[in-house]
């Protein structure tokens, strides 16, 4: 008898240890978790143990020019002849891959600086700059409502509208009515995951670009020379000027 009861104590107190373990590990998980999870499955970024930082203008570009032309091997963007192209003023003050991603990204007319002939690339991107990029990624800019001097709201209705960026976990967990709310990392690869469908869940629409592409379906590793080629026509044959 005393046996069984030293046995029943022992798996009690198992019990009680394997519970603990598994309450700690629920308490460190984060909601967006997955979406950093996938984009480090696709290539796009290592945000490892930087989660809870803010992501600048400059690695939110890199980003979004990976998953435009679907190149997202670092050495490519590293050792492309867009980093010596002068786009933007300051746009010395950040790395040859970054560089080259915003090039990528002014001549595919996914950003266009602060109209001062600026990038600022090491400024925090906000909730409305990534609304803004992200819908012309997906092809939406010409939904945008125009209503005055609302450009941040406008730009982010048709966001959420249209290319429905901010799904109901999002917009519980982050600051969605406020423009100038400044994106962790763990907020922006939410924001990316989402619209490339990899946070879909059964029976959920795909969120589709305004030609009906998904994608997250472009998304896969690239090492051969036809892709690169693939992507260089892609930004097409004029070179990037400085806006003045």
């Amino acid at each position: 008898m005393k046996n069984i009861t030293r046995i029943l104590a022992l798996v009690l107190a198992l019990v009680m240890v394997i519970g603990t373990f598994a309450s700690v590990s629920a308490a460190g998980a984060k909601w967006y978790d997955k979406a950093i999870k996938e984009l480090k499955k696709y290539g796009i970024v290592d945000l490892t143990r930087k989660a809870e930082s803010k992501v600048t203008r400059a690695e939110f570009a890199l980003w979004i020019a990976k998953i435009d032309s679907a190149w997202v091997n670092d050495e490519w963007w590293e050792e492309n002849v867009l980093a010596n192209v002068v786009v933007f003023k300051d746009q010395a003050d950040t790395d040859k891959a970054h560089r080259a991603a915003i090039c990528y990204c002014y001549q595919r007319n996914l950003v266009t600086g602060d109209g001062d002939g600026n990038y600022r690339p090491e400024s925090t991107i906000t909730l409305a700059e990534a609304s803004v990029i992200i819908t012309r990624l997906m092809g939406y800019e010409n939904d945008v409502p125009q209503n005055g001097d609302q450009w941040q709201y406008n730009w982010m209705y048709t966001a959420n509208k249209y290319c429905r960026a901010f799904d109901a976990t999002f917009m519980s967990k982050v600051d969605t009515v406020n423009p100038d709310h400044e994106l962790t990392n763990g907020e922006a690869a939410y924001l990316v995951a989402t619209i490339l469908n990899f946070l879909r869940v059964d029976g959920e629409d795909l969120r589709l670009t305004k030609k009906n592409e998904d994608l997250g379906k472009n998304l896969k590793p690239v090492s051969t020379s036809g892709d690169l080629v693939r992507v260089s026509e892609k930004i097409g044959r004029a070179s990037c000027r400085e806006r003045v």
